[in-house]
């Protein structure tokens, strides 16, 4: 890979939360492409306490933005 082709996606009404979404895709493309050290880009949604961590555990990077609450400490 390395020539930032897209794996998966999912198309869901926009009237649901992203952040379910986000964990099943992590696995999809960790059981597709069976290697770890890659580098996921997301937006703010994919911020959350409970991606990122899921991402480190797996062995993985995230490039994401974080709310202003997450980046000061308030």
């Amino acid at each position: 890979m390395g020539n930032g082709q897209l794996l998966s996606c999912v198309v869901e009404p926009g009237h649901r939360a992203d952040n379910p979404l986000y964990i099943p895709m992590i696995d999809r493309a960790r059981k597709m492409l069976g290697k770890t050290g890659l580098l996921y880009v997301g937006d703010c949604k994919m911020a959350s306490l409970e991606i990122r961590a899921h991402l480190v555990a797996g062995g993985d990077y995230y490039l994401t933005s974080l709310a202003q609450k997450d980046r000061t400490g308030r």
